[in-house]
């Protein structure tokens, strides 16, 4: 079960621009979160009157400290409901309900190195994932996308080798990450003929992962994604998240909508049409 209740904030840091850090203090969050898995929080009144905005907003989990029984959240003020988030004072509580949804665990771990492809508040779970399967002694390989070189992470936010692409060539590649996850899968992976194949993960806006999506998989390498809906209730009551499913055991002219919230965030490519 998820635990609901006020939770703590014990520190807070800038990320990037228009990013904040938040560490809480939780020891049921930090204790059982997944790398992929995320919280609903809202830092404002209950459910009532006074309820503005009226929603709690999902955030991944950006990592855990289990022995100090904190976790981290990168939150991206874009609203009225995150700006109210980065702005709560260390020492103050907020509401906290989770872990929630499904995470990366079926995935971390396989035998090749794992790339990571993902920018803004898509960098928050694959900086948990990254953290894991580098303590585990995987090769990890972020690619780490922005408009441009103010809104990336400063260096050393993310474990294991790190890449940068930037939208107006300010730092980095100069281009999408996807390009640049392009170039260096047909110019270095491939072109060495690295025996096992990596291994892709991502997350950010669906535009990003439908194109990420048809480049990896025409290259026949297992990707899975970290998809990014708008939730309303976050345990997958309202069904407000839901995307279409395909695969090879649908039955054709089958129609079948899966959760983000529940049966999510995380799918492998093949589980979900992004095109629907």
């Amino acid at each position: 079960m998820p635990y609901i209740g006020r939770a703590t904030v014990t520190a807070k840091r800038e990320f990037a621009r228009n990013m904040v850090s938040i560490t809480i203090q939780c020891p049921a969050v930090a204790q059982e979160s997944l790398p992929g898995q995320f919280v609903q929080v809202r830092a404002w009144p209950g459910p009532g009157t006074a309820a503005d905005p009226l929603l709690d907003r999902p955030l991944s989990v950006a990592g855990v400290d289990k022995q100090k029984g904190t976790f981290e959240l990168l939150v991206r003020v874009v609203g009225r409901g995150t700006r109210l988030l980065a702005s709560v004072p260390v020492g103050e509580t907020i509401r906290v309900t989770g872990p929630l949804g499904r995470g990366f665990l079926e995935a971390a771990g396989a035998a090749g190195p794992s790339i990571l492809v993902g920018g803004g508040v898509g960098l928050a779970p694959l900086k948990f994932l990254a953290e894991v399967l580098t303590a585990g002694g995987h090769e990890v390989l972020s690619l780490v996308g922005a408009r441009n070189a103010a809104e990336l992470p400063p260096p050393g936010e993310l474990a294991g080798k790190v890449q940068v692409a930037t939208d107006d060539g300010s730092a980095g590649f100069h281009g999408t990450v996807v390009a640049l996850l392009e170039q260096m899968l047909t110019m270095v992976v491939f072109r060495s003929g690295r025996v096992p194949a990596p291994v892709v993960y991502a997350c950010g806006p669906t535009p990003m992962l439908r194109a990420l999506k048809a480049s990896a998989t025409l290259l026949g390498l297992p990707v899975y994604l970290s998809l990014e809906e708008r939730m309303a209730c976050g345990i997958g009551a309202c069904r407000g998240c839901a995307v279409r499913q395909v695969g090879p055991k649908m039955a054709a002219g089958e129609v079948k909508m899966v959760r983000v919230c529940h049966e999510g965030p995380v799918f492998a490519a093949g589980e979900v049409d992004l095109d629907a």
